[in-house]
């Protein structure tokens, strides 16, 4: 479960840096599908969400798909965020059908 939790941190990371080609390279084939890269880029700079990156921890779905929840940095409202992941060709992707890329959701 850790190269799933390291695969949304560094998601999260690029995102942050406006590396948006690497983030959407992160995506699941689904994901990509369902948004191009053009718009995955677009979206991305109109939305932030400041993550606790040191605080996430994954948990198993089954033998290809997990979770990894992500603490938010804020004070007034603290909450998490889950990620979804599923493995893809041995290697874990996000799941991003709606919401934004930085606070994505599956169906």
């Amino acid at each position: 479960m850790e190269v799933a939790k390291s695969t949304v941190i560094d998601y999260v990371r690029a995102i942050y840096a406006e590396d948006y080609q690497t983030a959407y390279a992160l995506l699941s084939a689904e994901s990509k599908r369902r948004h191009s890269e053009e718009a995955f880029a677009r979206e991305a700079k109109a939305a932030f969400v400041l993550y606790d990156l040191e605080e996430a921890r994954a948990e198993s779905r089954g033998e290809d798909a997990a979770e990894v929840v992500m603490a938010l940095q804020q004070e007034e409202e603290p909450g998490a965020k889950a990620f979804s992941v599923v493995k893809e060709d041995g290697e874990w992707k996000i799941v991003y059908y709606e919401g934004k890329p930085l606070f994505p959701y599956g169906e």
